[in-house]
């Protein structure tokens, strides 16, 4: 069995997340572990090794297997994803198959990802894994989270060892364009179930 485990995006919950990717891996065998990792009150969210470490102690019960999972963030939720994935792949169970950044690009100024390059989690922390990055051309703020911002954190990933299997770029679609056009989340599906 597969898994995708998902930390949400702001202001949501580990229930959109699932309404995320309910349409998507019904009938293929793939579990959704959707994170409620912000606590609903204000501007406290969990810092990337907690989200791991939850994600780790679900993994555990549920039996996932390293390398049958997918790690996806949406948002917010994409921005923590890179230190999420190097935790997994530095120090962690190795879980994660793949990760799926959706419109959240990675500032260098941000206290997570300065530790990947400052190498808190390891020299070249992302090395070994393989990423999508999902854009939307009408993204309300495209140097961050839109595709000039995606491009540019697909440079940094890239830095930091990580190989880039696929980069989609959805001109009709905005912020959430992995979700909100589910031909989108068909195409990282299927590299995936490879």
């Amino acid at each position: 069995e597969r898994w995708i485990g998902s930390p949400h995006g702001t202001g949501g919950s580990a229930k959109t997340d699932l309404g995320i990717w309910q349409r998507s891996v019904t009938g293929r065998g793939i579990g959704v572990l959707s994170i409620q990792w912000w606590r609903e009150k204000g501007d406290v969210y969990l810092a990337p090794p907690e989200i791991y470490r939850e994600i780790e102690a679900a993994a555990k019960l549920l039996g996932i297997a390293p390398g049958r999972a997918l790690l996806h963030g949406f948002s917010r939720g994409s921005s923590n994803l890179y230190a999420v994935a190097a935790a997994d792949a530095g120090r962690g169970r190795k879980l994660f198959s793949l990760f799926v950044a959706n419109s959240g690009g990675a500032s260098p100024d941000y206290p997570p990802n300065r530790a990947i390059a400052e190498g808190k989690f390891g020299s070249r922390a992302l090395a070994g894994t393989r990423g999508i990055t999902v854009c939307g051309e009408r993204d309300p703020h495209p140097e961050r989270d839109g595709c000039p911002g995606m491009r540019r954190t697909a440079g940094w990933l890239k830095d930091q060892g990580a190989q880039l299997v696929l980069a989609i770029e959805d001109p009709k679609f905005g912020h959430g364009a992995l979700h909100l056009n589910p031909r989108n989340a068909e195409r990282v599906l299927e590299h995936y179930m490879r």
